[in-house]
């Protein structure tokens, strides 16, 4: 179900709760209510109270664009709750595993996995923002083409890993800018105030300014600026909180011409840019992250 941000950051479950008064008036005798859908921690269990049947937390940790793949090859699932069918929602887990691979399935209290789910992309967002603030410092000081090579070593140390520790545009989607606010909303609640959050948000809208200066130096003759994608992130359709599309839309409003190779959610982009009939790839100053 949808579960839009509130002004705080919240989480907006009152979808959730139309489920809910509907199970309220069926017969639930022997079934189990499993809430896939991002939450606040705590919510599950208001709605155990108000159903007769047991409540579970049980959202996938997947990618626009790899969703398949991403639940057969699950780094961790989480299964808040228990009761008699915690036993048989692990065991749907360990069949689409591609039938080799043991799941690793992480059962705790439904708010401790309700927690769980939006700490996770919580620090996803500050690995990401990491490797950009690196990538700065040494563009900053003369050493763009060793980044790649300095984040590959920086994530080569076992205590870090590699995964989401890329330079490039900052992150976006429908899920991680969401998943971050809403736990510095929840801590705040809770009376701990999340300063890492608030500056990874900010560095983050901070970082679309410092590509378009970039690219902006690195266009002397005032080429026309062509993107991949637009979207995100490549291979989606979605332009949700996108840093890629910020970018285009910032050079735009600047007079500069746009284009853009995927056609990709073209009905959604601002109609200033262009998508075909674009110059010469030699004459156009390409955005290539």
């Amino acid at each position: 179900m949808p579960t839009p941000s509130l002004e705080d950051g919240s989480y907006d479950v009152s979808a959730v709760w139309k489920v809910v008064e509907d199970l309220q008036k069926s017969d639930t005798k022997g079934k189990s209510f499993v809430v896939g859908c991002t939450t606040n921690p705590g919510d599950c269990d208001k709605f155990k109270e108000a159903l007769d049947m047991d409540v579970y937390y049980n959202p996938e940790f997947i990618a626009q664009g790899s969703i398949i793949d991403d639940l057969r090859h699950a780094d961790m699932v989480l299964l808040g709750g228990s009761g008699e069918h915690s036993g048989a929602i692990e065991i749907l887990y360990y069949q689409i595993q591609n039938g080799f691979k043991v799941a690793n399935v992480n059962t705790m209290s439904a708010k401790a996995a309700e927690l769980t789910k939006i700490a996770v992309n919580c620090y996803l967002t500050t690995k990401i923002t990491y490797a950009n603030q690196v990538g700065q410092v040494m563009i900053r000081d003369g050493m763009e083409d060793e980044v790649k090579i300095v984040l590959k070593a920086i994530g080569g140390d076992s205590r870090i890993g590699t995964k989401y520790l890329n330079y490039g545009f900052g992150f976006g989607g429908p899920c991680f800018p969401r998943d971050n606010r809403a736990f510095a909303a929840y801590a705040s609640k809770a009376g701990v105030e999340t300063p890492l959050g608030a500056t990874t948000d900010k560095f983050n809208d901070e970082h679309t300014k410092f590509l378009k200066e970039y690219y902006v130096n690195k266009n002397k003759d005032n080429h026309a600026y062509v993107f991949h994608y637009l979207t995100y992130k490549d291979g989606v359709d979605i332009l949700t909180e996108s840093r890629p599309y910020d970018l285009a839309l910032s050079l735009v409003e600047d007079g500069y011409d746009v284009y853009c190779l995927d056609s990709t959610a073209k009905d959604k982009i601002d109609s200033r840019i262009k998508f075909s009939d674009y110059p010469r790839m030699d004459q156009v100053c390409y955005v290539d992250l």
